[in-house]
């Protein structure tokens, strides 16, 4: 699933000096409920204090294939892409490492026992074609007004789960009146600009906007003409 092509100026970020989380899923999910509110906000504090499961579940990204059994179906993949994305992100942002994408570096992690960037990531998990996966890697966008953007849920990504889950990211997100909005004559339908931004991926879903709301909507939209919001 993932592809390297590292260029330019980048910095190895060193992977945590501790052992592998023995039970990957259940480190990960204590992070999620202890550190991470319903609000997505980070407590950087509190993980620095204990980074004891954040520190364990990235040296099990880390870790060769070869080191260990991890399935390799479709869903089992993308939960792992998924779970790991994030905790990269959190692990960036605790450790205080290089955000900005526009800079000269960038960091380089170590995921399966190669090396990787964020970004290098992201591209590996758009590859697969499944939009919902895309929408899901927006969830820390500090630009995104709330509502906006993806949630992230309250349990580690897994093959059994990571349909169930990223279905209910979409369906809560379309029916945000927010972001998907039915004007009171019934001919109008506004869009967040995320709709626009992602139209090409979307017609690879679906015929046209509304019908890809559609496909996760509780109520279904009319047909009619759309607009999209500026923000």
């Amino acid at each position: 699933m993932f592809g390297f092509a590292l260029v330019g100026c980048t910095i190895v970020i060193p992977t945590p000096d501790v052992p592998p989380a023995a039970d990957p899923n259940a480190a990960w999910r204590r992070v999620i409920e202890r550190y991470i509110n319903e609000y997505d906000l980070v407590d950087q504090d509190g993980l620095r204090r204990d980074p004891s499961d954040l520190d364990a579940f990235v040296a099990w990204i880390a870790l060769p294939d070869s080191d260990v059994a991890r399935p390799v179906d479709r869903q089992a993949e993308l939960a792992f892409a998924l779970n790991a994305h994030t905790a990269l992100s959190v692990y960036k942002e605790v450790k205080g490492l290089p955000i900005n994408w526009g800079s000269q570096c960038v960091p380089v992690f170590t995921v399966r026992g190669r090396p990787i960037t964020l970004r290098e990531l992201e591209e590996s998990i758009a590859s697969g074609g499944d939009l919902r996966a895309m929408f899901a890697l927006g969830w820390r966008d500090s630009f995104a007004r709330p509502g906006s953007s993806a949630r992230l849920p309250r349990e580690p990504f897994t093959a059994a789960n990571v349909d169930r889950l990223l279905d209910a990211m979409m369906r809560e997100f379309v029916d945000d009146r927010r972001n998907v909005e039915v004007h009171s004559s019934g001919t109008k339908v506004r869009l967040a600009k995320w709709f626009l931004d992602h139209a090409d991926d979307i017609r690879a879903h679906a015929p046209d906007p509304l019908a890809f709301c559609n496909l996760y909507r509780s109520t279904p939209l009319p047909n009619g003409t759309v607009e999209y919001r500026n923000y």
